[in-house]
């Protein structure tokens, strides 16, 4: 890892040799060595966002291409009688008498 970061500092043109200016660079760079250090341990971060990203505009894209959709009626339950009271009971009661 650090024989990575010191090959990145060469490549900017720091003269690696010198411990002073290589740890003077390294100091006000910070933000390229940390996202340099995130690419080397998660290479497949930033593609993984970018998919992600593009998958949310593709839904959010289909639902303002999408025909609105009429609303939806909602599903009442089952009618049920009130507690306590028993229509069928009631119902064969009354065939009895007749």
């Amino acid at each position: 890892m650090t024989q990575l970061v010191l090959s990145l500092a060469q490549a900017e043109g720091v003269d690696i040799n010198d411990r002073e200016t290589a740890q003077k660079w390294m100091a006000t760079h910070r933000t390229l060595l940390t996202s340099f250090v995130g690419t080397i341990m998660h290479p497949w971060c930033d593609y993984d966002a970018r998919e992600q990203n593009n998958e949310m505009a593709k839904r959010v894209a289909e639902k303002r291409t999408a025909s609105p959709t009429p609303a939806v009626k909602t599903v009442k339950g089952k009618k049920h009688p009130p507690v306590g009271i028993s229509f069928r009971n009631r119902r064969q009661k009354s065939r009895r008498k007749h």
